[in-house]
């Protein structure tokens, strides 16, 4: 399937699923109830909206979430989607990539221009204002990008989207010029600009910090900070002075997350009222979820990559994982369909790249990783090992969907080529914690997710200065230079060619596969509808009276 068509798919499920869950008119006291189902039999792939009640939403209420991950902290530098669900809701961007659009919409900024290709401005909104009664203004800007580029702050985890920014320089009080070190791809800076431009009110963070900011959050966006209790719940109240730029504001006046590990409990949550929306549902209760009479299931064609990345020598955990041989040996042990029928109902489809269809820079005519457990245990010999090695694999618990059980069978499968695979498993917060300080695997367990839909920005997490990279390769640095550098489109795809033909002959990240996103919504939710970042949206959400 072509990457345009997957797009179209995409597209096609999220507005049919925002029709289905948008309810009644302006006078309507009635309520209806109908049944949807759409199969795209083409990917492989089934939608499906069970019952839907649709009643006029009304203000006011609160809309509960459920998600496995309990936030590190509420810092807006996050790269952890679940963390990000809850910090856009306090705290703005500049600039946001708008999935419906596909094009990047100024949000704090009331328009940018491009002077050159080094150099971008900003037009400020001049009517915004921090709900702590700080002004929005150039001055904000100037510190907010000051806290971005903070490698003990910003660049903790986003160093890789930033490195190429300069100097950020105030025009006037309400513009902003930022120029870059050097020229890449447009779209690319555009897509570290959605992901990065947070703005934090200056007076307020000098005074209490950045331990304390992320403690107790203040920004410009539809909800406000109101509590947290540690492993269980965020709870968000309507910022009655939102200005609506980052999208509508939601009916509803309050939003809490709270914090379920494991699947079974969301769920239980959903049927028993005690979560609105519940994230990373197991295909295998997406029956019963639609057969409840006031529940349904939501999933749209995914774009998070799944892969298992080994230390190549750079984190020094293993004598092993630096030998070619044996990541090679890894990229063929795995039976991906199997796996993918074993713990997803099928719900996904193997990878055999950093990439699927709808990324640029997806290549369908690489052939695929045929699983060869013979072909792994002779490279394994090569390698020296024919009596087999042990390489233990590290997982986080509750961030992705059935992420332990995961580690649980990619151990299973390769002790069948004689890889003996120790398992930790690891609380989310700790997990992520020891990845950026590359103390964890040698193999991790990871999910990620390009925002700009580029296979070069995928490359991220394999370059030495990456704060999640295991690897150190010369040839990756400069091929993914190379790429990030062209700015034709034709000419960086070129160069993405040969960058993901070397990687996949020298790996240190093994593709695994990509999955449906699945979500569990109570029938009163409406206007809701998932978005391909799986960082929640709720713009014109509300509950149903």
């Amino acid at each position: 399937m072509t990457k345009t068509v997957r797009r179209f798919q995409l597209m096609v499920v999220v507005l049919a699923l925002v029709a289905a869950s948008c309810g009644g008119d302006d006078g309507g006291a009635d309520s209806t109830t109908t049944t949807a189902d759409t199969t795209d039999t083409t990917a492989g792939v089934t939608t499906t909206a069970g019952p839907t009640t649709t009643l006029p939403p009304v203000e006011g209420g609160t809309l509960t979430v459920a998600q496995g991950v309990d936030p590190r902290t509420l810092t807006p530098w996050s790269s952890v989607a679940a963390e990000l669900s809850i910090v856009r809701q306090i705290n703005e961007r500049l600039v946001a990539y708008d999935f419906n659009t596909g094009d990047y919409e100024p949000v704090l900024a009331e328009s940018y221009e491009w002077i050159d290709p080094t150099t971008i401005e900003f037009k400020l909104r001049e009517d915004v204002t921090f709900t702590n009664g700080e002004p929005f203004n150039a001055d904000a800007v100037l510190f907010s990008f000051e806290k971005l580029l903070d490698p003990e702050i910003g660049g903790v985890e986003l160093s890789n989207r930033t490195a190429n920014m300069g100097t950020v320089e105030k025009v006037d009080d309400f513009t902003v010029r930022l120029t870059y070190t050097s020229a890449i791809a447009q779209s690319l800076n555009m897509a570290n600009l959605s992901q990065t431009t947070y703005m934090v009110p200056p007076v307020y963070f000098d005074e209490v910090g950045y331990e304390g900011f992320i403690e107790d959050p203040v920004g410009t966006g539809p909800f406000m900070f109101d509590s947290r209790v540690r492993d269980s719940s965020v709870t968000l109240v309507k910022n009655p002075d939102y200005n609506g730029y980052s999208g509508e504001a939601p009916l509803f006046d309050t939003l809490v997350f709270t914090i379920l590990p494991e699947p079974s409990a969301r769920v239980a949550a959903l049927d028993g009222g005690d979560a609105d929306i519940i994230v990373d549902l197991p295909f295998d209760q997406v029956e019963a979820v639609n057969a409840a009479a006031d529940t349904r299931a939501v999933s749209i064609p995914g774009l998070r990559i799944y892969e298992i990345q080994v230390d190549k020598g750079l984190a020094g955990l293993s004598e092993a994982t630096p030998i070619q041989e044996v990541r090679q040996a890894l990229m063929i042990a795995l039976d991906r369909q199997l796996i993918i029928d074993t713990l997803f109902e099928g719900q996904g489809e193997p990878i055999n790249q950093l990439a699927t269809e709808g990324y640029f820079g997806y290549f369908d005519d690489l052939p695929p990783l045929e699983y060869d457990p013979e072909g792994a245990q002779d490279l394994l010999a090569q390698a020296g090992f024919p009596e087999g090695l042990e390489i233990q694999l590290e997982c986080p618990t509750g961030r992705y969907l059935k992420d332990k059980e995961v580690c649980e069978v990619v151990a299973a499968e390769l002790a069948k080529v004689g890889i003996t695979v120790p398992t930790k498993v690891s609380e989310v917060g700790a997990y992520f914690t020891a990845v950026l300080a590359k103390e964890a695997g040698p193999m991790i367990y990871i999910g990620r997710l390009a925002p700009s839909l580029n296979v070069v920005d995928m490359y991220n997490s394999s370059l030495c200065d990456s704060g999640d990279s295991y690897s150190c390769d010369e040839q990756i640095e400069s091929l993914s230079a190379a790429a990030r550098n062209a700015l034709e489109p034709d000419e960086q795809l070129a160069a993405i060619r040969e960058l993901v033909e070397y990687d996949l002959s020298n790996p240190n990240r093994i593709p695994l596969w990509v999955l449906n996103d699945a979500y569990g919504v109570n029938e009163r939710v409406q206007g809701w509808a998932p978005v391909a970042d799986q960082v929640l949206e709720f713009w014109g959400v509300g509950l149903a009276g």
